[in-house]
């Protein structure tokens, strides 16, 4: 009896081990990507991110995968510009988790996000964001299918 006490232990523990480490696996990903595809404009990294599929609700405007291309393309555009006329740009990120919820091959991640804008190293603007993302497990890899994202309004 006690072999199998410690056995049901042993077995809850590495589970629940198991669904921490996936948690924090689609968190970073969140991280990732909005460092990557974001802040660098770098639109290789948009399929390692998302399913073809993928669709993107934007305070009111409805988004695809070759419309999130195109505006990571014009955001590269327009900091390429920039760095032509002696300026930089730049993006900081910040990200507060407030749940993840994983179920079989669906994840379900919710955060609020804070995006500081700098121009020439002095913050212009910061957007404050609660965001919703579902992901879909593919092949062995977490990716975005679903991302909602709408502005906190200040009180």
């Amino acid at each position: 009896m006690k072999s199998l006490t410690i056995l049901s232990l042993i077995l809850f523990f590495g589970f629940a081990k198991a669904q921490t480490e996936t948690h924090i696996e689609i968190q970073q990903s969140i991280v990732r990507m909005y460092d990557e595809l974001f802040s660098k404009a770098d639109i290789s990294t948009f399929d390692k991110y998302f399913v073809d599929e993928v669709v993107m609700f934007e305070d009111g405007f409805i988004f695809t995968a070759d419309s999130i291309r195109s505006k990571v393309i014009g955001m590269k555009a327009n900091m390429e510009a920039e760095r032509l006329k002696g300026n930089q740009l730049e993006r900081q990120n910040q990200f507060e988790f407030i749940g993840t919820s994983i179920e079989g091959n669906s994840a379900f991640v919710f955060f609020k996000s804070s995006a500081g804008f700098l121009y020439n190293g002095m913050r212009i603007l910061t957007v404050n964001r609660l965001e919703s993302a579902r992901f879909i497990k593919r092949d062995g890899l977490w990716k975005i299918s679903f991302l909602h994202s709408s502005s906190i309004k200040e009180n």
